[in-house]
């Protein structure tokens, strides 16, 4: 019923807000193959000589006393440069911190890569700093052109230098964002109309047909997070109550002790045959702990179990399981766990679901000598196998199954897929997820 292959080829990722489960980066390394994309960088252009002389001056007049009147003007480039070189100790410490050619990059911005014009503008004010540092003024700096900024700039750094003693830009300074009321009540619409189940693009679209508004892919982002918007998962989980939580703890503390690589993680999922079943889509932080995703369609259910010795089946069905079904199917499961138990104790553990505590199936377990664990309402948090359910799903979701017979074969094939070492890791992060558990006051737990 399953295959040998290894999970790392077939693009399964793990949950980004996982803190038991391997992390995104372990996941994404092991279950996709690695890609090259490296470039290489585009080599800083050099300056010129003349480049240089044009702010620091020419070295030739070092020993100059020349100091030109304020009013003087420079018909030649001779002329222009003969301007007084910078202090011999200013110019010290600019080698001190770096060579003056990178530190005086006076080419036009315009002519490079965005962060090489990022570059010369921070190495243009590093400089400024030095020479307000040395006790020079705004007007002997525009006067004599030692740094390539507009005099209104040095002014400016000048005032901030004065008030806090460097030119370092402060925490949310900046032309800031104003919010359109037009443009959010036209998003909140748009929102409320579609489920928040809408692309980037298709809002642009709406927002330019219907309400005649123009907005960049960028702006729409920003102003749906700056109202409370998330783009998320769909949320099925339960808000605990009081007795939940306390239930959760004290199970927690019970089972601690616990040797879980003799548990077997028992769980069934649904998968449909339904593009956006397992797509995120916007949604408004208000309504996170209440929205859902309600999508019917085709669907399969999967019972599945895993365990730290070794894989066990999975089993994909039509039907409405019952005590009957689940019966046959943890039949098939048992029969490979025997094998690589050994004779040990096999413990179980699944939820509550009604047809797991019927009579049918506590007399079958009882008769097979498998020990069920008891198991705290609305728990699926502490139960390893969900981040398998995960994993699958988010691999899946990125394909549209039109079949039953195409659903089931990808059930399968992701199934006999997983990664043994990923497997292992996920089950033994039990008494990670007991101790959060409790310390998190029986709180839900992000998987």
């Amino acid at each position: 019923m399953y295959k040998s292959e290894a999970l790392s080829s077939s693009g399964v990722s793990s949950d980004p807000d996982s803190e038991y489960a391997p992390n995104e980066e372990v996941i994404s390394s092991e279950l996709v193959q690695p890609k090259s994309s490296s470039q290489p960088k585009e080599e800083t252009k050099n300056l010129s000589d003349t480049s240089e002389e044009r702010i620091i001056g020419d070295s030739s007049s070092s020993n100059s006393e020349h100091n030109p009147d304020e009013n003087a003007t420079y018909n030649t480039q001779e002329e222009y440069l003969a301007i007084p070189p910078v202090d011999e100790e200013i110019e010290a410490q600019i080698d001190k911190d770096g060579d003056i050619g990178e530190l005086l990059p006076i080419a036009d911005s315009a002519m490079h890569s965005p962060d090489e014009a990022k570059q010369m503008h921070n190495d243009k004010r590093k400089l400024l700093e030095l020479l307000f540092d040395k006790g020079m003024k705004p007007r002997e700096i525009v006067k004599n052109n030692y740094v390539e900024l507009k005099k209104t700039q040095v002014y400016h750094l000048y005032s901030l230098y004065k008030k806090t003693g460097n030119i370092k830009r402060l925490k949310g300074s900046g032309r800031k964002s104003k919010l359109d009321s037009t443009h959010v009540q036209a998003l909140n619409n748009i929102m409320e109309e579609h489920k928040g189940n809408i692309s980037i693009r298709r809002i642009k679209i709406i927002l330019m047909e219907e309400y005649d508004i123009k907005l960049s892919s960028s702006s729409v982002r920003r102003i749906l997070l700056s109202t409370g918007f998330i783009y998320t998962l769909p949320n099925n989980k339960v808000l605990n109550g009081e007795v939940q939580r306390s239930n959760r703890i004290d199970w927690a503390k019970k089972h601690q002790d616990v040797n879980w690589e003799s548990v077997i993680f028992l769980d069934e999922s649904t998968f449909y045959i339904n593009s956006a079943w397992n797509r995120k889509r916007w949604v408004h932080k208000s309504q996170l702990n209440y929205y859902s995703n309600k999508a019917k369609g085709t669907k399969l259910n999967v019972l599945g179990a895993i365990c730290a010795k070794g894989r066990l089946p999975v089993h994909a069905f039509e039907e409405k399981m019952n005590s009957e079904l689940f019966i046959e199917i943890i039949g098939m499961i048992l029969t490979e766990a025997t094998k690589l138990f050994e004779g040990e104790k096999i413990y179980l553990c699944m939820d509550n679901a009604s047809y797991h505590n019927s009579k049918e199936v506590k007399d079958y377990l009882d008769k097979e000598n498998v020990v069920k664990l008891p198991w705290p309402a609305y728990s699926p948090d502490l139960n390893p196998i969900e981040n398998v359910w995960g994993l699958m799903k988010t691999s899946m979701g990125n394909k549209v199954y039109t079949t039953l017979y195409s659903l089931r074969k990808a059930i399968y094939d992701h199934w006999d897929n997983l990664n043994d070492d990923l497997r292992k890791r996920i089950c033994n992060s039990m008494p990670t997820r007991l101790n959060k558990c409790i310390e998190e006051e029986g709180i839900l737990l992000k998987y």
